[in-house]
């Protein structure tokens, strides 16, 4: 039995998702290996594949709910845009991930899944805990939290140097040194990230900070 956990908010994406994965396991002569599990307390530990999307700069954030997943699982992360996602130096939580662009053919997509899923699990890297400490997400120091914070709510650049009692290229210096953090490009990106940042389990000190 294959446990398939989907994380999305898009409706069209799941169905999509859905029955490729089931067309994918039928002509694998694997029909009704797969099962569907709906995300709730305790769906990640035992998902073996979870398809999940990234928006740009989130494959190198903490994800602290995916700590509890198998050591074996799969992740196949589907992301936009033509800049594909750091795929070496993981967090630990996203280990195992193979990124999808969604703009890609249905046979590519296929074709990835298939050859990914095809592929021995004794080859997969397992690791005994996935803890913060030792590992090597992207976080924010201090004072970026505090330029990020200011910079989510939409204040122009010289209100935030004002607060943070900085001139304004430092407050400039801030933003350019976050973007390259997670390689992103545009304000809109950083926006983007600094609020899924905010919503997720590892806003907490311990992984948002460092």
């Amino acid at each position: 039995m294959c446990n398939l956990l989907i994380k999305t908010e898009d409706s069209a994406f799941r169905f999509g998702i859905t029955n490729l994965m089931h067309q994918i396991f039928y002509d694998l002569k694997k029909e009704g290996v797969l099962t569907i599990v709906e995300l709730a307390q305790g769906a990640i530990a035992c998902a073996d594949i979870i398809v999940m999307e990234f928006i740009a700069g989130e494959s190198v954030v903490c994800h602290q709910t995916l700590q509890t997943r198998k050591n074996n699982s799969i992740i196949f992360g589907f992301y936009e845009g033509n800049k594909t996602p750091y795929s070496l130096e993981l967090p630990l939580c996203l280990s195992n991930t193979v990124f999808i662009s969604k703009s890609a053919s249905i046979n590519t997509v296929r074709e990835a899944i298939i050859k990914t899923w095809m592929v021995s699990p004794d080859s997969y890297k397992t690791y005994p805990s996935r803890n913060c400490f030792d590992c090597k997400h992207r976080a924010l120091s201090p004072q970026q939290i505090n330029f990020a914070n200011l910079f989510d709510r939409s204040e122009k650049m010289d209100e935030i140097a004002r607060f943070l009692n900085i001139n304004t290229k430092t407050a400039h210096a801030h933003k350019l040194i976050i973007k390259k953090k997670y390689n992103i490009d545009t304000d809109l990106e950083l926006l983007n990230l600094l609020r899924i940042i905010k919503v997720k389990d590892c806003a907490s000190e311990l992984c948002f900070c460092r």
